[in-house]
């Protein structure tokens, strides 16, 4: 199916079909006029010594944040984000790695932080 987005008509994909990353990022350019518009809203990554100089908290804190960003609306898991630097122990690498399974969703705790299970919330 081709759509028209502005003075360009672009591919839509079929609903359930796979797409590749070249067929949205050709959309995205038209959507935003142009290839640097698009680039401006990309994320810019660090050197490699700046990643080296980062404590392994820190990575894995970013690490996470971006995972509960893939599943949750990005405002809301910033928002929380001191609630689930606290609920996983800022991140300390052998606290989370002794962590049980269960803990994050079966603390007290946790049911009035960002990790509450869902009949907890709508309680």
């Amino acid at each position: 199916m081709k759509v028209r987005v502005g003075e360009s008509v672009v591919s839509k994909p079929k609903r359930g079909s796979t797409v590749g990353f070249e067929s949205i990022y050709k959309r995205a350019v038209v959507r935003k006029g142009g290839t640097g518009e698009v680039e401006a809203l990309l994320p810019h990554c660090k050197a490699r010594s700046q990643l080296e100089q980062l404590d392994d908290d820190r990575c894995l804190s970013t690490m996470a944040k971006n995972i509960f960003r893939a599943g949750f609306v990005w405002k809301i898991v910033d928002a929380k984000w001191p609630s689930f630097e606290e609920a996983f122990h800022n991140f300390d690498v052998p606290r989370v790695a002794a962590m049980d399974d269960a803990f994050a969703l079966c603390t007290p705790k946790a049911h009035s932080g960002p990790l509450r299970p869902h009949h907890v919330a709508n309680s």
